[in-house]
């Protein structure tokens, strides 16, 4: 069926209209690497209107193929990433990408998380943690944090210190269930020290179930150069 769709375009408007993920894998596995590269660089064409369909393509597919296609769109210039960036920052898709972002290899994701779009317009980045916080996501943005330049992962405090007190939270269990204790350690540092109190007292919950856990963090954030936000009267939990 696809050798007589000669059309990328038609190709991506058709697949837009599938409903089945399993179909849709079907089709985006028989359709070869070029073509599929091709499709993808229709996404940054102004004169056409197919960013919703290249995202669609990408999002709704498995996760085995989210990893292909997203490495596949990773190994564009940095010229069209950003141009990707800003269109999926217009239309609020942050919370469809982060997953898709999470999946690719290392290599992409430290591509990705460090393109100048990123760096130049702040707002891009306070989108990706809003939707981090909104959508339950941070199990999927603090590894992508842990990938970002110096200069990059200074920006994100400014942006972190700004969040309610459920983001802090939500952010603390996606670090205590995957392990990303030292990125969120090191956000925590550079955020202002009443911000830093707060977080240490939403923390300080998992000591009475784990100890040696709280012991652990309140001894790495001393080490950080913050230790004093886990003192007793500063790490009584609080709602978050």
């Amino acid at each position: 069926m696809l050798e007589h769709i000669e059309n990328d375009e038609m190709l991506l408007r058709i697949s837009f209209f599938v409903e089945s993920p399993d179909r849709l894998d079907h089709v985006v596995r028989l359709m070869p690497a070029e073509r599929l590269r091709q499709a993808i660089l229709l996404a940054v064409d102004e004169s056409r209107d197919l960013l919703t369909e290249v995202m669609s393509l990408i999002i709704h597919v498995s996760y085995a193929l989210k990893r292909d296609l997203g490495d596949l769109a990773a190994a564009q210039d940095e010229s069209v990433l950003d141009r990707v960036v800003e269109a999926a920052h217009a239309q609020r898709l942050w919370t469809d990408l982060l997953p898709v972002i999470s999946v690719v290899s290392p290599a992409a994701q430290r591509k990705v998380v460090n393109l100048p779009v990123l760096r130049d317009d702040p707002r891009v980045l306070e989108a990706i943690l809003d939707a981090a916080h909104q959508g339950a996501l941070w199990g999927e943005v603090l590894p992508l944090i842990r990938h970002m330049d110096e200069p990059m992962r200074a920006a994100v405090p400014g942006i972190a210190a700004d969040l309610p007190p459920a983001a802090l939270a939500g952010a603390a269990d996606a670090a205590l269930l995957g392990e990303y204790w030292e990125v969120l350690l090191d956000i925590a540092r550079r955020i202002p020290e009443p911000r830093q109190r707060e977080w240490a007292a939403i923390v300080a919950r998992y000591g009475e179930v784990d100890p040696e856990l709280l012991a652990r963090l309140r001894h790495r954030a001393t080490d950080l150069g913050f230790g004093e936000a886990f003192a007793q009267d500063a790490a009584r939990p609080v709602a978050a």
